[in-house]
């Protein structure tokens, strides 16, 4: 997974490992904080275990994902690409 942040002459890219992003111990973990933290979003650690499964199957299947892609009129950028 990566992540760039931009705001015109200042770039930050942050790498991190899919597998450990994604994994079972980090959705267990991630679920019982919302459950215990937000319990109005209604996501259990279950749900969150299937989503992480379908991101590690996404990965695998195609390459290079845009996630997420925010560019504002003021030059700033924020891509989080699988």
């Amino acid at each position: 997974m990566k992540i760039q942040v931009s705001d015109g002459g200042h770039n930050i890219r942050i790498l991190l490992p899919t597998q450990l992003v994604f994994s079972r111990l980090t959705a267990k973990i991630g679920g019982a904080a919302i459950e215990k933290y937000v319990p109005e979003c209604g996501l259990t650690a279950k749900q969150i275990e299937a989503l992480f499964a379908e991101f590690r199957r996404l990965k695998s299947n195609r390459r290079h994902w845009e996630l997420a892609d925010v560019q504002c009129s003021d030059g700033q950028i924020v891509k989080v690409i699988l």
